[in-house]
């Protein structure tokens, strides 16, 4: 389910997305992609926060482990 600005029917501007499972992305969107700088938490409660493109993750981010280990990652 999605939350947050729209155009043109489709995902755009800032927003939050929910999962079945749990897992949510909040960050930007464009035209219906997670596309921008956001983050995203699995249902295992790891999360990821960083650049995105195409629903993909893309340049620089952080993986950050519920046990609190991350590392820094380049995509």
């Amino acid at each position: 389910m999605y939350q947050g600005d729209w155009k043109r029917g489709k995902a755009s501007g800032k927003g939050k997305f929910s999962w079945p499972s749990g897992a949510t992305f909040e960050g930007e969107f464009k035209s219906g992609w997670m596309e921008g700088f956001g983050t995203f938490t699995g249902s295992d409660g790891d999360t990821y926060r960083g650049s995105w493109t195409s629903d993909r993750k893309h340049g620089y981010g952080q993986k950050r482990y519920v046990n609190g280990d991350y590392s820094m990652m380049i995509t």
